[in-house]
């Protein structure tokens, strides 16, 4: 593997960890199990080069996250702001190419 893949796919991993760590958040903030999200997290990881797997899964999980920290009932503003951050950066800080180049 050369340096380069090693080190997007350590970027990656590092951003799937970081919405691991939204998700934990946004359970205790709200007290809803969020295990289902595991899912989506996991498969990026075993794809984190696969540029349309790891996009999908990934994107997939800030989804489901998403719609926990709207509800009405939870006050997770600041894990929504966060969310939908690491949604409209995802394609940056995972070095994606551009949404029209990626197949899944």
């Amino acid at each position: 593997m050369t340096r380069k893949k090693r080190i997007l796919q350590n970027r990656r991993a590092e951003i799937v960890g970081a919405v691991k760590e939204l998700r934990q958040r946004l359970e205790t903030e709200t007290g809803v199990g969020l295990s289902h999200v595991e899912s989506p997290l996991n498969i990026a990881c075993e794809n984190l080069l696969d540029d349309g797997e790891y996009n999908y899964n990934v994107r997939t999980a800030l989804v489901q996250l998403q719609h926990v920290a709207e509800d009405p009932d939870s006050d997770c503003t600041i894990t929504l702001e966060r969310i939908k951050a690491f949604r409209e950066e995802l394609a940056e800080r995972a070095e994606l190419p551009p949404r029209d180049q990626i197949t899944r």
